[in-house]
């Protein structure tokens, strides 16, 4: 299986499944502890929900392409409401803050993107 991941010639899903280990293992060296690869979230899979040494909830999307800037551009409207919709639920089924961000790989970096924060809904807590 890792050798069809790494291999030169691969389809979409092999390069889809490249990248989210790559982010994967710079977001270990970074000191975040990951909750959770590829989570069901309502209708939608998150592919990564880690926690950061400050404390804080994440939920990851990770993008690759060529180059960062066009892995970050190519989250268009739609999938940032379907992250926002999971970072909703997320922070409704744990009751706290949760950051969605964007993780770009392409050029040989990555490149991480706060899209913004979600905050749990207290009235639905009582």
């Amino acid at each position: 299986m890792l050798q069809s991941i790494f291999a030169l010639k691969r389809n979409s899903y092999h390069r889809g499944l490249r990248a989210e280990l790559l982010a994967w293992i710079w977001s270990l060296v970074q000191l975040r502890r990951t909750v959770g690869c590829r989570v069901r979230l309502g209708k939608f899979e998150a592919d990564r929900i880690e926690r950061h040494v400050s404390g804080s909830l994440c939920l990851v999307e990770v993008r690759s392409r060529q180059t960062c800037e066009m892995a970050l551009a190519s989250v268009g409207r739609v999938k940032q409401r379907r992250l926002a919709a999971m970072g909703r639920l997320l922070a409704k089924v744990t009751g706290e803050p949760v950051t969605i961000v964007v993780e770009g790989i392409g050029g040989g970096k990555i490149v991480r993107q706060v899209l913004g924060v979600v905050q749990p809904d207290w009235a639905a807590h009582n």
